[in-house]
């Protein structure tokens, strides 16, 4: 899971998106889900965004486990 932050909401809501799609581009192609809150929630309401971070990790199927784990530890 990916979180980020927004500076402002003040921001053109054109831009806004185009931006959140580049920055939501590269996490999504690597099976990252992505979640975002602005500054001033962060900064005002943390209680709020980590609950809502934990409700999205519940809700977030895991990823299956990679068909190439490391090797042991000493083996590599």
């Amino acid at each position: 899971m990916a979180v980020t932050r927004r500076t402002s909401p003040n921001a053109s809501k054109l831009r806004r998106n185009s931006t959140d799609a580049d920055r939501t581009a590269f996490p999504k192609a690597k099976n990252f889900h992505v979640i975002r809150f602005w500054n001033n929630d962060v900064l005002m309401n943390m209680e709020g965004v980590l609950s809502a971070v934990l409700g999205e990790l519940a809700s977030v199927q895991a990823a299956p486990p990679s068909p190439n784990p490391l090797p042991p530890a000493g083996e590599g």
